[in-house]
């Protein structure tokens, strides 16, 4: 492949030899002139030959050469170096793109020296210049004037050089095609409203879009496009709004009398949105609220709009960040200051106390704290009594704030005090209970006699009260029931041992001793059983054993888990050894069982002593 020129170039070559004989023949071509217009070029071709040693000559012969018209003869035909064929001129098309390849060929024969040769090879053309580029472009906004540079190497042989901008399909003009100048390298968009506004309306979703910048030549006939792409941006197109508050709930605008004053808790807030614009063929998408951190979000309606908030749990003066967004993302904000008057429902500190402790006559002071809301709310401090017995109340009666008064409750009964505090917007009730007017210990000088949580009705007594009524110590040690029970064998047992440390429960069969209700022996299954009503049991035990050389060992178990145990080391196996469990407090249910068991380290037979020598009791405790 060879590029050629307007001088001549040689596409090909090649060498013919024969003995003392030789010569080069080559293939040529170069290029007379080229039309920029019409695309296309005017090449000549030609075979030459150059003699490498002595003369000599041949006959029949025949050279052909692209383009050119065939030489032949049977007459003798000197081998020279000189041109052999050379062709008129021929116009050549490029290709769109002004590039252009040729494939020439030659050959060249003389029969009776026996030269026969043939070339070929591929001429490149010089490209023909045909579209302008654009060799730089900006990103700009819709308020710019963007220049573009351009390189248009066809100059005035162009038939129209434009450029325009479009969008990224190639379809929708933003700004349409004008004339450039052929010989220029730069181009200013002086861009009229209409295609600002055009812009515009194409990028309403987004702060920015990509478009493109577009050269146009028409050259020869054709029409070339050549673009680059570019980022448009939407600038001082922020949306503008008018915001206000106000109190929306009538009952704590009773109180203030300004729905610009808003009362914790109780104020039910609303965020008005006024004149709000989006500008540049923007549309609004959306209004919020945004106070202590917490964003609200709020519904547009045209140009106007709402944000609901509601009661706030805020005690000071807070802001209020309105922010309006647009569809191009676009925001705008406004600061409100919400003026804010602290409330909580009313509290207070109250004393009630029977007259020296135990009289009928009570005093009772109530100081209430309660808010202020700029000096117009009041308190409002009501009572009510009942005995507890009864489940009727008294009316209620209207109490000063920090001002002790006095109520007559019977100190014979416990009694119920209701306290209402309220003010414009709420109310607090305490309940409170009064005991009965009665000493813990009242000595009576004219019965000779004590009362314990009463005053004693007999002489020369101890009285106290019991389950709601008044008892005598007497009467009184009537009513508790001690609960024990203790038992064990009749006789001495032989429990058989055959496997070491483990358990076999005694077969206890004597009740020995039994007091109250709530504790039971069942002689079947050897145990003590819990009844209702007991939570505490108190446990001990003793034996006598023998019988084994070794250790031996007594547990007491609790539902069948061991919870105390003794162990004594035994030297034969004819003498008693003995082992005793002290007092063990242990909490039970109803159906809770105890029993015995013994373990040895020896196998073989173990005597446990009967006849008052093994015992287990347990007492109840609560």
């Amino acid at each position: 492949m060879a590029n050629i020129s307007s001088s001549w170039t040689t596409v090909a070559s090649k060498t013919w030899k024969s003995g003392n004989f030789s010569a080069t023949f080559y293939l040529q071509a170069r290029v007379n002139s080229q039309s920029i217009a019409n695309n296309q070029s005017v090449i000549q071709t030609r075979l030459r030959s150059v003699r490498n040693s002595y003369t000599f000559s041949g006959y029949p012969y025949k050279f052909t050469c692209s383009y050119c018209t065939s030489i032949s003869g049977n007459s003798m035909w000197t081998v020279e170096t000189k041109n052999i064929l050379t062709s008129s001129n021929k116009t050549i098309t490029h290709n769109s793109s002004g590039s252009k390849s040729i494939s020439l060929s030659a050959t060249a024969s003389i029969t009776g020296l026996g030269l026969s040769v043939s070339l070929s090879g591929t001429a490149v053309l010089p490209s023909i210049p045909r579209s302008a580029t654009i060799t730089a472009a900006p990103n700009f906004t819709d308020l710019d004037n963007p220049t573009i540079t351009y390189s248009n190497p066809a100059g005035n042989s162009v038939t129209t050089l434009q450029a325009s901008i479009y969008m990224t399909d190639g379809l929708t003009g933003l700004a349409l095609y004008r004339d450039i100048s052929k010989t220029g390298t730069k181009y200013t968009f002086n861009l009229t409203d209409e295609e600002r506004n055009r812009m515009r309306q194409h990028c309403v979703s987004s702060k920015s879009m990509t478009v493109s910048f577009y050269v146009r030549t028409v050259l020869g006939g054709n029409t070339y496009n050549r673009n680059v792409d570019r980022t448009l941006t939407i600038i001082d197109a922020t949306p503008t709004f008018n915001a206000t508050y106000e109190d929306t709930n009538e009952s704590s605008i009773a109180i203030t009398q300004n729905n610009q004053l808003l009362i914790q808790n109780q104020s039910t807030l609303q965020i008005n949105i006024t004149n709000a614009t989006a500008y540049k063929y923007a549309t609004l998408s959306s209004i919020k609220a945004t106070i202590n951190g917490v964003t609200y979000n709020g519904t547009l309606d045209g140009s106007n709009g709402v944000i609901n908030v509601g009661e706030l749990n805020i005690a000071e003066n807070t802001d209020a960040i309105v922010t309006l967004t647009d569809s191009r993302g676009y925001t705008a904000t406004q600061t409100l200051n919400l003026q804010f008057l602290g409330w909580q429902l009313p509290t207070a500190n109250i004393t009630l106390q029977r007259q020296n402790n135990y009289y009928s006559e009570t005093d009772i002071k109530v100081d209430a704290n309660y808010s202020s809301l700029d000096d117009k709310n009041t308190i409002t401090i009501q009572v009510r009594e009942k005995k507890q017995s009864d489940s009727t109340w008294s009316s209620y009666t209207t109490l000063q704030d920090n001002v002790t008064s006095t109520l007559t409750l019977d100190n014979q009964y416990e009694w119920d005090v209701q306290v209402v505090l309220t003010d414009r917007l709420g109310s607090t009730t305490y309940n409170l209970t009064l005991d009965k007017g009665m000493p813990i210990i009242y000595f009576d000088r004219l019965k000779r006699s004590v009362g314990v949580n009463c005053f004693p009705n007999d002489d020369e007594s101890l009285e106290l009260q019991y389950e709601e009524e008044q008892y005598n110590v007497g009467e009184l040690l009537s009513k508790i029931e001690k609960n024990i029970i203790t038992v064990g064998l009749t006789a001495n047992t032989n429990v058989s041992i055959r496997a070491t440390w483990t358990h076999y429960p005694l077969a206890l069969n004597d009740l020995d001793a039994s007091l109250g209700s709530k504790l039971t022996f069942n002689s079947s299954t050897h145990r003590i059983t819990v009844g209702d009503g007991v939570s505490y049991v108190k446990v001990n035990a003793f034996s006598l054993f023998r019988g084994v050389t070794g250790s031996i060992e007594m547990n007491i178990r609790h539902n069948g888990t061991t919870i105390g145990s003794t162990a004594v080391q035994t030297s034969n196996t004819s003498a008693f050894w003995n082992g005793a469990i002290t007092d063990i407090l242990v909490p039970v249910s109803s159906g809770d069982y105890f029993d015995i068991s013994f373990r040895a380290s020896a196998t073989g037979t173990v005597v446990v002593g009967g006849v008052g020598n093994t015992k287990l009791t347990v007492e109840v405790v609560q």
